[in-house]
């Protein structure tokens, strides 16, 4: 057994999955609780890895373990002031299984509400959380935990879904986590309801509640649902409302509802924030306003949100609402359209004295499935009004939302959604955004049916940075929330009223109405604005996350062990550690610049040991083991590493440019010499006739039969029937990425691509933001001859994971497989540029032998200004394989058998005619390569093993991408690509054969 098997063989993998939480906002100051021990314990739910929640239970999902994770305790202490609110809550978790497992809690939260900060126990005490980009706090994360520590994770993953990852969660031990969260509380018949951020289910052995009320007295507050048994009393003039702390059914609604006053005011709060003071506004504006019936549309437009998550919204309400809708309206024509990954017509539907029974029909029959791009969602033309029926959560596709020129409402029945963007599209259209999760069916068709007054704008004296939540008056009110710049100021609100007039409202602004949530309720509103266009403002969401301690798309909360954790990862830490975190700060800054330029060194003196691997001539007969071996010290050698202090040598010790190739048998190294800068005639000469004749090859690819029961019986069926079997097995396979791989590719087979694309476009959906899935959806689509659909897939991926060079590199080869060449230079130039972590051995030389072949195959001129002379040259191969795949911690080898019966792999990384194999990749994604000059004639056949993963979650397999070229670097190059899944380590598969011709 090699020591490469030893070591595997004690793999033991593990799991913990999936979580979700809210929007998000400044960081709390976080006291400590204290934490009796309770009795027994409610079980957290659980639920499949990659399921989207479809209510607000948190959801701590462990696969594999013996015994669930409970839930001993929940502690909960909330505010409310007017209609703002915020929520403290310590929850206490226990593992009972004798393992160390990572847990991922998950839920959304309900639209309004967002996390404004949280804390995790360290060895007893609770540590504040502190802000750091979403991609870098992801990278430390997983850091952090291969070194067995302690860090904690919360970030946003779309719309108002959230995730925290913990690890660990001790063997036999408990972890606490407290969570923040504020709002504003939406109001229905005359009532603000506070709901707890979180329902829980089964029975809490223990729920602790006290809810602070200002403004209100007993007799205006009502305990609902879980929340009856209320006892009320004073403390400092504020009414405190307390759950009684005990057994709890939590299976219910939290609810708390609050009577509004009879006689509305303005509610105005002020908040110093670093050196800011921000105000908080509640004006009353509708109040008695007369509404004005809209005339009847005589031709709507129903664009109507098909994708997978479009299954778990409230229809109920939607039809209800389309029914009295249609009812007021008597007689009108529907358009409706399809959205999914692409918009499909859904026909035209003719309504006649509100009988739209045919549409209804058409609704209920409606199969969900397939991502969501926001291209899809294009209201048709011609109408006199629009609706939007879905949740705004786009997860696929470069395509924008096209303006509705006649008002578009948007109906949201969804908890996990988007409604930033639903609200932006529908208002810029002079429509609104209806939140059937918070609005009364009845009010919302009111509001379609009637014209009603908006907020036109606004000026002022002393104020700046004005944002509102909404341009529409919600139950009579504006929300809005700004910067006021001096002692005093005045708000001037402009309004156009349902008859089309004009009146304004002035709000006086006072530096001492004092409240604690302003500059908080400031921050999400600006947020919300943002969020309605990620992509445009993700500079500007990543700043105001780093100032307001806010989860943002762009912006986490991390928790880290030790003040060295926060130095490594220059990440500020909280109060308690900074001074320490400074002193040592100082003492790291030195060197950096040095550590580039060596990285740079190293590659250069690795490519030169490539080039002079592929100068030298190999002959195609068979050699002695010791003669290929005294070739290896020459064609493999070790890199160089240039002169420095000894410092900076350790640390270069840790990155990737100076590890050494690994292989059996002890071959001598010898220090490469550095190469003289190439010549800009020599890359034309490279490109035009640099031993670019081509070799005669083909490929045969192995088909790759997975052995699923639903495969069978979907590759049995006539190509008009595999995709209603599909359906039917989906309910028991919902949750499987291989599911969806499967039955795409055997729609791919039987010539039905529309369809497979549809159905591989669900991995968009599965999980949020799992670069892993979205990694082998891109693959896919590339397999399937769909770059520009791959693209935007990688973007994603790349903003989740720019530590990672496969992020950079995926990307690159995409955007050259769709026309993008300078692109694709510049993102491969990253790969090479940059110092990696140690686990990615030599992926600067695979991306430098992809970016040389791009620049000198390209029909035009590129920019390579930025690249150091020194690695610009072009190493044509007759014969080139890669392996890649989508999982971190798991080792997957490489092996190719060349035409004279040799195994090239890890263990024979040269071969007797020139086989050269990379680096072994042990920790996770790859690359591996292997390339052969001038090949013999004959049969080279490709094939793999699957080691095991290190990984304390469980996989449900790793899916590999494999590209046979020939002729690579020439423009006679020819690809060929093949998707496999592995379930089990020590699998062998066969990927194909390649024959090559004299």
């Amino acid at each position: 057994m090699t020591g490469k098997s030893l070591k595997r063989a004690a793999v033991v993998t593990f799991s913990l999955s999936a979580l979700s939480l809210a929007v998000a906002q400044t960081r709390p100051d976080i006291s400590v609780l204290p934490t009796p021990t309770a009795p027994d314990a409610a079980l957290v739910k659980f639920a499949p890895e990659t399921q989207i929640l479809p209510s607000n239970q948190p959801q701590l999902v462990v696969a594999g373990a013996r015994e669930p994770i409970v839930l001993e305790k929940v502690q909960v202490r909330g505010e409310v002031a007017g209609h703002a609110a915020r929520t403290r809550i310590e929850m206490t978790f226990r593992n009972p299984n004798p393992q160390v497992l990572e847990g991922e809690l998950q839920f959304p939260l309900y639209d309004g509400q967002s996390v404004a900060g949280f804390a995790l126990d360290i060895n007893g005490e609770l540590r504040e959380a502190v802000p750091v980009d979403k991609a870098k706090g992801r990278q430390v994360f997983e850091d952090t935990i291969r070194r067995r520590v302690d860090p904690a994770l919360l970030e946003v993953t779309q719309g108002n879904n959230y995730k925290l990852r913990v690890y660990p969660l001790p063997a036999n031990g408990t972890r606490r986590v407290v969570l923040e969260v504020v709002e504003t509380l939406p109001v229905q018949g005359g009532q603000a309801l506070y709901r707890l951020p979180l329902q829980f289910s089964g029975v809490l052995p223990e729920l602790d509640f006290m809810l602070t009320v200002a403004g209100r007295t007993a007799a205006q507050v009502h305990g609902r649902d879980a929340a009856e048994g209320l006892r009320f009393g004073t403390s400092d003039g504020l009414l405190k409302a307390v759950l009684i702390p005990g057994k709890t059914v939590a299976d219910r609604e939290f609810i708390v509802a609050l009577d509004e006053p009879a006689e509305r005011r303005p509610v105005v709060a002020m908040q110093e924030f670093n050196r800011q003071t921000y105000f908080y506004a509640e004006v009353p504006v509708a109040d008695g306003e007369a509404l004005l019936p809209r005339p009847a549309p005589r031709r709507i437009g129903l664009v109507w949100d098909a994708s997978a998550s479009g299954e778990r919204r409230d229809h109920a309400k939607e039809l209800a609402l389309l029914d009295q809708l249609f009812r007021r309206w008597g007689d009108t024509e529907v358009q409706l359209v399809l959205a999914r990954d692409t918009a499909e017509p859904g026909g035209v539907f003719t309504v006649r004295e509100g009988d739209w029974r045919a549409l209804r029909q058409a609704l209920e029959r409606v199969v969900y499935d397939g991502a969501t791009a926001a291209s899809a969602f294009s209201a048709p033309s011609g109408t006199a009004l629009n609706l939007l029926v879905g949740d705004g959560l786009v997860n696929y596709g470069a395509g924008v939302m096209a303006e509705s020129r006649a008002p578009l409402f948007a109906v949201s029945a969804a908890l996990s959604n988007n409604n930033a963007a639903l609200r932006l599209a529908a208002e810029k259209s002079g429509g609104a955004l209806l939140d059937l999760t918070r609005l009364p069916v009845e009010e919302a068709v009111s509001q379609i049916v009637n014209r009603r007054l908006q907020l036109a704008g606004w000026s002022g004296d002393g104020v700046a940075q004005v944002t509102a939540l909404s341009r529409q008056p919600e139950n009579g009110m504006l929300t809005l929330a700004g910067v006021l710049t001096g002692d005093t100021g005045r708000l001037q609100l402009q309004l156009t009223q349902a008859d089309g007039r004009l009146r304004t409202v002035d709000v006086p602004l006072n530096r001492q109405a004092a409240g604690a949530l302003a500059a908080t309720r400031w921050a999400s509103l600006q947020l919300a604005e943002l969020q309605a266009d990620p992509e445009g403002n993700r500079q500007a969401i990543r700043a105001l996350g780093r100032r307001f301690n806010m989860v943002t798309p762009e912006t986490s909360l991390i928790v880290l062990d030790q003040v060295q954790d926060y130095v490594n990862n220059e990440i500020e830490p909280p109060g308690p550690l900074l001074a320490e975190y400074r002193q040592l700060m100082a003492n790291r800054i030195k060197g950096q610049q040095q550590e580039r330029f060596a990285h740079l060194e190293a590659v250069a003196a690795r490519f030169q040991e490539k080039v002079r691997w592929w100068e030298q001539e190999f002959s195609t007969k068979p050699k002695p083991l010791s003669k290929r071996k005294a070739e290896m010290a020459v064609g493999l050698a070790a890199p160089a590493m240039a002169r420095m202090d000894a410092p900076m040598a350790e640390r270069a010790q840790g990155g990737s440019a100076d590890r050494r190739m690994r292989a059996e048998g002890n071959i001598a190294a010898s220090p490469a010499a550095m190469a003289a800068p190439a010549e800009a005639d020599e890359l034309k000469s490279l490109r035009d006739n640099g031993d670019t004749s081509a070799v005669a090859g083909t490929i045969r690819l192995t088909p790759w039969q997975p052995d699923a029961p639903y495969t069978h019986t979907l590759r049995a069926a006539p190509a008009a029937e595999v995709y209603s079997l599909y359906l039917q097995a989906r309910p028991q396979w919902r949750d499987s990425t291989a599911f969806y791989l499967d039955a795409a590719d055997i729609l791919f087979e039987k010539k039905q691509p529309q369809l497979a694309l549809r159905v591989l476009s669900n991995l968009a959906e599965m999980n949020l933001e799992n670069r892993a899935i979205l990694r082998v959806l891109a693959y896919r689509l590339q397999q399937a001859g769909q770059p520009l659909l791959a693209i935007p897939v990688l973007q994603k991926v790349l903003a989740l994971a720019p530590d990672e060079p496969q992020s950079w590199r995926d990307l690159g080869l995409a955007q050259a497989a769709a026309g993008q060449p300078q692109a694709a230079v510049d993102n491969l130039w990253q790969v090479v540029s940059r110092p990696w972590n140690g686990r990615f051995p030599d992926v600067e030389q695979i991306a430098l032998d992809e970016l040389n072949a791009i620049v000198a195959t390209s029909p035009k001129r590129l920019n390579t200004g930025g690249i150091d002379p020194r690695l610009l040259r072009n190493l044509p191969v007759g014969l080139r394989v890669t392996l890649a795949w989508d999982a971190d911690n798991t080792d997957i080898d490489l092996h190719v058998t060349d035409a004279l019966g040799e195994e090239a792999y890890y263990g024979n990384p040269l071969t007797g005619q020139g086989g050269r194999m990379s680096a072994d990749f042990t920790g996770g994604y790859g690359p591996e390569e292997f390339m052969l000059r001038k090949p013999a004639a004959g049969k080279y056949r490709v094939h793999t093993r699957y080691f095991g993963d290190r990984s304390q979650t469980v996989s449900n397999g790793t899916t590999l991408q494999v590209r046979l070229s020939t002729n690579f670097g020439t423009r006679q190059q020819k690809d060929e690509y093949l998707t496999v899944r592995l379930t089990q380590p020590s699998d062998q598969i066969e990927i194909g054969e390649i024959t090559m011709g004299k």
